[in-house]
């Protein structure tokens, strides 16, 4: 996998005619570090990666090995534009659906996390969106169930491969368990998809109070 990804990395480099400084002041790393991605000599982690694909318009998958036609694509989910709303009333949007999905666990809406703590807070929701406990999942994974636990704490970080494994368990981009919440329209029908019927009906609802409320 890694040789796959370093040879991606390189041929991409070269489509978009780009050279290793520029690639690298893009990524806020040196050079040398981008020489070793490219090489094998290095293999980036998650976020790396996720600002790799971000850099190429590709997705993590694509960078790992899969083809273009094998990448999970987010679901279909009739909901009204977003193209309208302001950056506050996306704000709120996403600040209602918060408080939607997690109010009986939350008293107030889920605040932004830093990106480490961001996965692992995602990591937890999607396994229970499917009913899974830790150790079922980590022994689909066929890892510890104590490893696993550390993923949903934020102790550690899974490795590549492992986190493919576990974005394909959940059904869903690897980049939705990465995505920053500025990436929120792009994220909204993964979130919406937690909802139920009648509450997925109010945030669409709310949606349009604010797209003729302006």
């Amino acid at each position: 996998m890694s040789s796959i990804c370093s040879s991606r990395l390189l041929s991409l480099r070269r489509r978009f005619g780009l050279s290793q400084k520029e690639v690298a002041a893009y990524l806020g790393i040196s050079p040398q570090c981008c020489s070793h991605y490219e090489s094998g000599r290095r293999v980036p982690d998650i976020f790396m990666l996720y600002r790799f694909a971000q850099l190429y318009h590709v997705s993590m998958a694509y960078l790992l090995g899969r083809p273009l036609s094998e990448t999970p694509k987010l679901p279909s989910l009739s909901i009204p534009s977003l193209d309208t709303l302001s950056s506050e009333q996306l704000s709120q949007v996403q600040q209602y659906l918060h408080f939607l999905a997690y109010q009986k666990q939350h008293p107030s809406p889920v605040p932004p996390l830093p990106s480490s703590q961001c996965f692992a807070y995602r990591l937890k929701k999607y396994r229970k969106r499917l009913g899974l406990t830790q150790v079922e999942v980590a022994h689909t994974l066929h890892i510890t169930p104590a490893a696993y636990s550390h993923y949903e704490t934020g102790q550690r970080l899974p490795s590549l491969e492992l986190f493919q494994k576990i974005a394909d368990l959940f059904q869903i981009p690897m980049e939705i368990l990465l995505m920053a919440e500025s990436n929120f329209p792009q994220t909204l029908p993964h979130h919406l998809a937690l909802l139920s019927s009648e509450e997925q009906r109010e945030v669409r609802l709310f949606i349009d109070f604010l797209r003729t409320h302006k």
